[in-house]
């Protein structure tokens, strides 16, 4: 299996299909259909004087266009720079120059204030464009397995989002590796909600397709609704998503003295039940959950930051598989849990063809013959040297061990351990607090705050407007019982608002962007120490 195979892979298969839910309603697309509005699109892309080999930007939210647009670079031999709103809506007008683009598909809310000419062709507009063109293969073009195809950028945590290159057999190598961990069957359904931009959605779209199931693509806006409605199987989904999910239900479940002991009585009886009976009580005890996730779900990964393992624990009792995956922009995906190798807390074990080091620091290298680039587009030699190294291996900067068993565990970020003022040895990593605070259903973000302090703080956003301080002060007091006194959180900030894309204080892959949550916060969180 190559990734130009899904030009053949669309061209005869009537069978799957493409649903999208955006704000103007529902459609649907046979893989068929699409096969041809992708020709119409690379005709249209030769008409407006657009050449193979030349690059071409997109910036907008996802839409059945982006997919198209993406697609037709794929075929038609175009390297397709995928640029974050968040990160570049402000920077349109340079972005042709900055990168040597031919042409910028743009979001018609983001066309106001430039000027009309060839350089920007609007999303929105695309299908009315392409309508009346005919489908024609004579432009089909696709790019070798060595070409790199695709342009994608870093989540802009640590300054202005940098350029990675990704070749077509690195993206083939990301699909290999997870058929190799998990059944993918033709009535399958992924529902793709993250940004395209984000390039491991695209690669669940590229999936899809090569293997034969289905697609929703959805956004963050309209996810509850479009889980009830279309039924995925697959869902990809973040931490804080699957917490909140968590809480509520949880809450439900303690809410009941009656429902918490039937659900007591099942952890302890469902080891010993055969399996499909235990599938129906299943299904049974817990029919709101599994019909809050369309009632067909059966794998949910989750990653791009820690997670409590009593979540993971949590959904993995009540039947919905959930599998915890790390993965990084420079490299791709580089281990995973999966039915068969499973491992609540790791986060499962690396692909045979990633080789893993852990050096003096405690940070994860990784080496592969699929990596994704070999340096930032705009990074300065010093940052490339230290990222990517001569030996071959890329420096992840996270931090982790492997155990006897070969599983990989995550400890946190490397530039995130806090190391304490009062010339205490022990480091900090920050996520281990936060996601014991996150679980509470009081909280619903927090940040740890303490480099170069002698003792640690929080920023902590509530869950709701009712809860009171002293409340938030109960359940930080409880984490603190359960950890050693250098790890205990001795003041805290309320925010007052949650950390958000738009606010600028998380990344595209929903992380915490920790420098300018200090900085907003800095004012109150500098009382704390006075």
């Amino acid at each position: 299996m190559q990734m130009k195979d899904v030009i053949n892979k669309l061209k005869n298969n009537n069978e799957n299909f493409i649903e999208i839910y955006e704000k103007t309603g529902r459609k649907s697309k046979k893989y068929s259909e699409l096969y041809t509005d992708i020709l119409k699109t690379i005709y249209y892309l030769r008409k407006i004087g657009i050449k193979p080999g030349e690059k071409i930007g997109i910036l907008g939210n996802n839409s059945y266009e982006w997919i198209l647009i993406d697609l037709a670079c794929m075929i038609g031999g175009n390297i397709l720079f995928a640029f974050h709103v968040k990160d570049f809506k402000k920077e349109i007008s340079s972005l042709h120059e900055r990168y040597d683009l031919k042409l910028v598909f743009i979001d018609q809310k983001y066309a106001k204030g430039l000027s009309s000419n060839k350089q920007y062709s609007i999303i929105n507009l695309l299908t009315s464009e392409i309508n009346e063109l005919k489908a024609n293969e004579t432009y089909l073009n696709p790019f070798a397995e060595e070409n790199v195809f695709t342009v994608t950028f870093t989540s802009g945590s640590t300054g202005f989002p940098k350029g990675i290159e990704l070749r077509m057999k690195s993206a083939r190598d990301f699909i290999s590796n997870l058929v190799k961990r998990f059944s993918f069957y033709n009535d399958d359904k992924v529902i793709v909600y993250f940004p395209l931009s984000v390039i491991t959605s695209r690669l669940y779209v590229y999936c899809a397709m090569l293997l034969d199931f289905n697609i929703v693509l959805a956004d963050s806006e309209n996810l509850v609704v479009t889980l009830c409605t279309c039924q995925p199987t697959i869902l990809q989904g973040i931490p804080y998503f699957f917490e909140s999910i968590y809480k509520t239900f949880w809450q439900n479940i303690k809410s009941s003295f009656k429902t918490l002991l039937v659900f007591k009585l099942y952890l302890i009886i469902s080891n010993i039940l055969p399996k499909k009976i235990n599938e129906k009580i299943q299904r049974k005890l817990f029919k709101d959950i599994f019909e809050f996730f369309g009632g067909k779900m059966r794998i949910m990964v989750t990653g791009h930051a820690p997670i409590n393992k009593n979540v993971l624990e949590f959904y993995n009792n009540i039947g919905l598989n959930m599998y915890e995956a790390y993965g990084v922009t420079e490299v791709g995906l580089i281990a995973i849990n999966s039915p068969k190798f499973h491992r609540i807390g790791s986060v499962g074990k690396p692909f045979e063809n990633k080789e893993i080091m852990i050096d003096n620091n405690g940070q994860i290298l990784v080496r592969g013959e699929f990596s994704w680039g070999s340096k930032y587009l705009e990074g300065s030699p010093e940052l490339n040297d230290k990222v990517f190294q001569k030996d071959g291996f890329l420096a992840t900067g996270d931090t982790g061990y492997i155990d006897k068993d070969g599983y990989l565990f995550l400890n946190g970020r490397l530039k995130e351990v806090i190391t304490f003022s009062n010339g205490q040895d022990e480091k900090v990593h920050p996520s281990i607090i936060e996601t014991k605070l996150n679980i509470s259903p009081l909280i619903k973000q927090s940040m740890i705050y303490g480099d170069n302090r002698p003792y640690l703080t929080c920023v902590i956003v509530k869950n709701n407007e009712s809860i009171t301080e002293i409340e938030i002060q109960e359940v930080i007091n409880n984490v603190n019982n359960d950890l050693p006194e250098y790890l205990n959180i001795k003041g805290f900030v309320i925010a007052n608002e949650p950390f958000s894309i738009e606010n600028k204080l998380l990344t595209n892959n929903l992380k915490l962007i920790r420098a300018m949550i200090y900085e907003t916060y800095k004012k109150e969180i500098s009382a704390l120490y006075n």
